[in-house]
């Protein structure tokens, strides 16, 4: 069975875009906003098992729809895809991936096959001191809208991981209402991205070179988002927009 709020639909409908998520987070400060909220990630010494998602939409879903993470193998190699999904036709184990907190406490975003996760069973409930604290702290900040926990990935999605510096490029599909996820290792340019997901942990606050020397110093991993202007607001499906994730 999949335990859904009957809300999650509605509120993802009513999610930002990513530019206008990534715009609301500047206004504040976003690093200084993103480290206070990690700081308590590293307090309660979940590292391993959550970080921050810049919440926003990719596109809109029906009541009976859900956005669900699995995975893609074809001749491009692995990928992870998120795409709108029937509850009813929904016959694997799911859990939610990510949350929004609102005036009712949080209600899941998206979900996730639970092989994708480093720990399924994560959640407000089973964790609920530290979703108390992060809930008090995203609404002393005033970023509950466009800011929530979100899972880390399982060694089964790192082990497809080409090397330490690689990161995800995803491109979202309009047509098919979903995003792909790739793993590549290019370098890219810090400008050119929107960060949508943060981890603490001994990362360098480079995107090009991610391992920090200094062990004790948490900053967030990179999940970014590249705009391709030619299809930042497209009438029909045109191209895609490239995201990658450190």
């Amino acid at each position: 069975m999949i335990l859904v709020s009957s809300e999650t639909s509605k509120i993802y409908n009513m999610l930002p875009d990513v530019f206008d998520a990534d715009r609301m987070l500047h206004e504040p400060g976003r690093k200084k906003s993103v480290d206070q909220l990690l700081d308590i990630v590293r307090k309660h010494k979940v590292e391993s098992f959550v970080g921050l998602r810049l919440l926003h939409k990719h596109n809109l879903i029906a009541e009976h729809e859900l956005m669900v993470e699995g995975t893609l193998s074809d001749e491009i190699g692995f990928a992870l895809i998120t795409r709108a999904r029937s509850i009813s036709e929904i016959g694997e184990a799911i859990v939610p991936n990510s949350w929004i907190l609102t005036d009712t406490g949080y209600v899941p975003m998206e979900f996730s096959a639970t092989h994708l996760l480093n720990d399924p069973t994560f959640n407000p409930i089973s964790h609920n001191k530290f979703f108390d604290e992060l809930a008090s702290k995203l609404r002393e900040l005033g970023l509950s809208n466009i800011l929530g926990p979100a899972l880390a990935s399982s060694s089964f999605v790192e082990s497809h991981r080409p090397s330490d510096s690689s990161m995800m490029i995803e491109l979202s599909a309009f047509d098919d209402r979903a995003n792909v996820l790739r793993f590549v290792t290019d370098q890219v340019s810090e400008g050119d991205f929107i960060e949508t997901y943060w981890l603490a942990g001994p990362e360098s606050d480079d995107i090009n070179h991610p391992r920090d020397p200094k062990p004790d110093t948490a900053q967030p991993l990179r999940t970014c988002k590249r705009i391709c202007p030619s299809v930042q607001n497209p009438p029909v499906h045109q191209g895609t927009y490239q995201h990658s994730s450190s």
